[in-house]
């Protein structure tokens, strides 16, 4: 049996047709990832030059690589968004005792701590990313808001996931009263066409400019594909378009902990979301995939005004800075 390789990770669609080459030569023109999207290519040891592209050439990713003897190289390629930001201590919600369904919760106290970070200024833009400690501080702060107070009131009304909906409802005071569902801000829609998501997605970001009055503002969108709720962040006058993950996900072969996933436009955000976030089994039909192929999404507005006082707590991370741009690209 061949001991030396290639491993390949496809982290894009899954529709996605495939022509893979080595060092000049076609192994493959119409590989089609399903299931782990992995493939083996038993290569001699050494150097060699790998291309993989979509078969229509939108992706192209060429990489030169080195094959040791009894190595399988291994290989995430087709990675939609253009940086991630992981929190630095490889933490998430299920780092604590208690966060394994804290995500709805911990996406609401995301949005009011960033829309301090990323709100405009006397009209100009305060700033334009998500660093390290943002994602470190919105983790330790929610938890810790989480523990002390918001999970007694929502295990009180007999819950344990729970929407944003709930959340909002249900922890109000814990938030500071701070933040709530937009007028008419609820949309749905389903997975197994990327148009609805897309389309929801324009929906939500046309209320918020509206309900806005034209002010440029951070927007922030909740998406819930139960169990999961992730927050959505985008502002369109700084070409922030990105997503919030409190969870541990597996991106190809690695596994990530809580981080921050940005892109380039509306349009790679829902491709993202779709091929990273809330992938669907394959050959499985939609009426097989019920509501597991649904998702909603929830517009947040947020009040202005200070953080709630728990937020100020000792031993938070240090968020005395502004956000640092230049975060390192992974």
């Amino acid at each position: 049996a061949q001991e030396n390789g290639v491993e390949l990770h496809w982290c894009g669609k899954n529709e996605a047709n495939l022509v893979i080459e080595l060092d000049g030569h076609t192994l493959a023109d119409h590989w089609q990832p399903q299931g782990e999207n992995m493939i083996r290519i038993p290569t001699a040891s050494g150097s060699h030059q790998l291309r993989v592209s979509t078969a229509d050439g939108e992706h192209v990713n060429n990489h030169d690589l080195i094959v040791g003897e009894r190595e399988w190289k291994v290989l995430d390629i087709g990675h939609i968004y253009d940086r991630v930001v992981l929190e630095p201590n490889g933490s998430s919600q299920f780092s604590f005792e208690d966060g394994r369904s804290a995500c709805s919760f911990l996406c609401c106290a995301a949005a009011i701590t960033l829309q301090e970070k990323l709100k405009s200024k006397d009209g100009e833009i305060s700033c334009a990313d998500i660093v390290e400690k943002d994602v470190a501080m919105v983790l330790s702060r929610g938890m810790r808001m989480f523990s002390e107070e918001g999970k007694v009131f929502i295990e009180a009304a007999g819950l344990e996931h729970t929407s944003v909906g709930e959340v909002l409802m249900l922890c109000d005071s814990v938030l500071g009263g701070r933040i709530k569902v937009a007028e008419d801000g609820s949309f749905w829609g389903i997975l197994t066409e990327e148009s609805s998501l897309h389309d929801a997605l324009q929906q939500a970001v046309a209320l918020a400019k509206q309900q806005s009055a034209g002010k440029a503002q951070p927007i922030f969108v909740a998406i819930t594909r139960p169990p999961e709720t992730l927050l959505i962040v985008i502002r369109e006058d700084a070409k922030l378009f990105g997503v919030l993950d409190t969870h541990t996900r597996f991106v190809g072969s690695a596994q990530h902990p809580a981080g921050w996933y940005a892109c380039a436009s509306l349009q790679a955000l829902t491709e993202m979301l779709c091929a990273t976030f809330l992938p669907l089994p394959a050959g499985l039909a939609p009426e097989e995939l019920g509501t597991y192929a649904m998702f909603e999404l929830t517009l947040l507005d947020i009040a202005e005004g200070g953080q709630p006082a728990v937020l100020s707590a000792p031993g938070d991370v240090d968020t005395s800075g502004e956000l640092d741009p230049d975060a390192e690209k992974l």
